[in-house]
């Protein structure tokens, strides 16, 4: 779910020739860190033209903020992660105002929404303000209420159904390729071992686990009884972060 990068050619734009100097993106991010006094460490994210790397990324525990160019403009654009779910993006002229950005979200820590009133060039989504409150499974539930019955109408008594089991409603939903999933956690990678389930063209549901395998066929009601009876032993309420937290809170 990381982003798609743009990119350029740095040798032959007249808009990075500090970048060029610098030898590419990520020194030219680390030297811009040092200088308002942050001591994060910039990592290339191995896209390169004519030798040049045009895409970084910084971390710092549960959160990270990837960096790449723009063509045929100067222009930084840049996102906000944290927990596995991304909850921002920023874009720039200036390779300063992402240092201080960045510097301020990772090592602060503030909220996301805190830094959209202190930078004009950071927005943030929909979605920010109810995961930063811890309400990111609630937001998700009652954001596909209103979504999915124009994006994927084929999904929507099946949803009805599932929205008013409790086991269910308290697992983090998203949909993937026509087909309706659960996951343990609310970040992504999500934890990939819940049931799922995908609408066939008579109105009923085919269930499958999460080895891909099919459980059974039935309509909306039916088909929420297979998921249930097929989620993964003591499945409780969905964690925040990834699927990599749910097996160091083991």
């Amino acid at each position: 779910m990381e982003p798609n990068f743009l990119s350029t050619d740095l040798t032959e734009s007249a808009c990075y020739l500090d970048l060029i100097e610098d030898g590419g993106l990520s020194p030219s991010l680390q030297k811009a860190l040092l200088r308002v006094g942050s001591s994060l460490q910039v990592k290339g994210l191995g896209a390169v033209l004519e030798g040049l790397p045009v895409c970084a990324r910084v971390e710092r525990k549960n959160r990270f903020s990837q960096v790449y160019v723009h063509e045929s403009q100067r222009m930084f654009s840049f996102d906000f992660w944290e927990s596995g779910t991304m909850l921002g993006r920023g874009r720039t002229e200036l390779l300063s105002d992402v240092a201080r950005a960045i510097s301020d979200w990772l090592e602060m820590p503030a909220f996301l929404t805190e830094l959209e009133g202190k930078y004009s060039f950071i927005n943030v989504e929909e979605k920010t303000r109810s995961f930063e409150n811890g309400r990111e499974v609630d937001w998700t539930w009652d954001n596909y209420q209103t979504r999915l019955p124009k994006q994927f109408p084929t999904l929507s008594a099946f949803f009805d159904e599932a929205k008013q089991t409790p086991v269910l409603r308290r697992l983090f939903p998203f949909t993937s390729h026509n087909r309706f999933c659960f996951s343990r956690c609310t970040g992504y990678p999500y934890s990939a071992d819940c049931p799922y389930i995908g609408p066939l063209d008579d109105g009923r549901y085919e269930v499958f686990d999460h080895t891909q395998r099919r459980i059974g066929v039935g309509i909306a009601k039916e088909a929420v009884t297979l998921v249930v009876e097929n989620l993964p032993a003591n499945c409780g309420p969905a964690i925040r972060g990834t699927r990599d937290d749910l097996k160091t809170n083991k």
